[in-house]
């Protein structure tokens, strides 16, 4: 069986990776690390400078890193990987403010949930090729959701389900009140196509041998 190394301090996301990868002959074993946090709005230059700060503290191969961002329609793609600091300082009624318009109400903003996952197989004794492999995007897989994300409720907007909040569309529908309790809960789950994190992994799964 083939292992592969997460890098992460999270136990919900190894749960994801380990649940995904389940009956593809591949073991995920998490490396316990905080890498930085950095202060960038693109998810995929967030896993780069990830991915690079990983290589130099393990020598285990392959390493993932995995990041993960929101970007909200006519925001230019802020707040992006920086979710989790506003998140974490409550500037979320902030988000708020800079979204609702007189044509779209705070309920219903257009949005979009981004999951990186970033892979290497380098050695730390190649590291003078890290960029140049980074640069051509060989080892970066893109995973996104759209959806509404719906500011009425703020409560649910948290560092650990920011996704309650969230209602994905499915064929374009744009109405919020289509949705059941239910229907949010399995599109959001994310062991089905409609994850940013999934989508992520299957292209993950799809494209590295």
């Amino acid at each position: 069986m083939d292992e592969i190394y997460l890098c992460s301090s999270s136990e919900l996301k190894l749960q994801h990776y380990q649940a995904f990868f389940a009956g593809l002959n591949k073991k995920i074993i998490k490396i316990s690390m905080d890498l930085p946090e950095v202060q960038e709005t693109d998810v995929l230059k967030v896993v780069y400078e990830k991915l690079k700060i990983a290589m130099q503290l393990t020598p285990l191969r392959p390493i993932i890193v995995d990041d993960v961002g929101l970007e909200i329609e006519g925001l230019m793609g802020f707040p992006g990987a920086l979710l989790k600091p506003i998140l974490s300082l409550g500037k979320m009624e902030l988000m708020k403010k800079l979204s609702e318009s007189q044509f779209t109400p705070f309920s219903q903003v257009k949005a979009k949930l981004l999951c990186a996952i970033a892979i290497s197989k380098l050695s730390q004794s190649d590291q003078s090729l890290v960029d140049s492999y980074l640069q051509k995007n060989e080892c970066v897989y893109l995973g996104e959701m759209k959806g509404l994300l719906n500011f009425s409720k703020l409560e649910f907007l948290n560092d650990t389900d920011t996704t309650r909040c969230f209602y994905p569309l499915i064929n374009e529908i744009n109405n919020i009140n289509h949705y059941s309790e239910q229907n949010i809960s399995e599109m959001l789950d994310w062991t089905k196509a409609y994850s940013h994190r999934f989508n992520a992994l299957k292209k993950l799964q799809e494209l590295t041998p």
